[in-house]
């Protein structure tokens, strides 16, 4: 991303790209820990917290960030005549600041996938995943978030293998926002491999009118 704000003044872009970078660094640093735990073989949410934990531990004097990294955050909504809830969700990672106007959210949804298990792919793109962003009630009139897939098995070729399904007819109906679906290289972030952009329900679209979705990818030593 170029410095300041984007998407009509509506990003700060600096520190979101500054976040994203720190983010990409900390797993590359619990990967490539000599005798770490931090495997495959961990399940998503395990993973996602502890990435979570030691980006707080290095945000500030690594990356120089002053906002809050959260996972599992919970949101919802409320009937407050009611005084009941009727909606409840959480996101993965989040990393939150005041310090620009307007305030940054950066929403990261993390999926694990395999480019042998198609089923994997569904969940990454499914309502699960690209969904929460979509018709969902993840990141609501946020203009930028992300999507990280978790690779766990060789990853151009799974990276591929996901954008001819995105490109395909089985998900033509993730509200693109134009009939080119696949803008590669990312036009968000130098980490991100693709982005994809998509129209949102009215009283979940962001002010430009439109959310782009980041994609980026994440793997494991061999």
């Amino acid at each position: 991303m170029s410095g300041g704000l984007s998407w009509g003044g509506v990003f700060p872009t600096d520190e979101s790209a500054i976040a994203t970078k720190l983010l990409v660094e900390a797993w590359a640093q619990l990967t490539s820990s000599a005798g770490t735990a931090f495997r495959s073989s961990l399940s998503e949410p395990k993973l996602t917290d502890l990435l979570c934990e030691h980006l707080k531990d290095i945000s500030e004097a690594t990356g120089r960030l002053t906002g809050r990294w959260g996972q599992e955050n919970p949101f919802g909504k409320i009937d407050a005549a009611a005084g009941k809830r009727i909606t409840s969700y959480r996101t993965d990672i989040e990393y939150f600041s005041n310090r620009s106007t307007p305030t940054l959210k950066l929403v990261y949804e993390f999926k694990k996938i395999d480019g042998n298990n198609p089923r994997t792919l569904t969940k990454y793109w499914g309502a699960d995943g690209m969904g929460r962003f979509i018709d969902g009630d993840y990141a609501i009139k946020q203009p930028v978030v992300l999507m990280a897939g978790i690779v766990i098995s060789p990853k151009a070729a799974c990276v591929n293998t996901l954008k001819a399904t995105l490109a395909s007819n089985r998900c033509e109906k993730l509200n693109w926002r134009s009939a080119a679906r696949i803008i590669e290289p990312s036009q968000g972030f130098h980490e991100a491999h693709f982005d994809t952009e998509h129209l949102r329900p009215t009283d979940k679209q962001p002010p430009v009118g439109y959310v782009r979705i980041c994609h980026l990818f994440l793997d494991f030593p061999s």
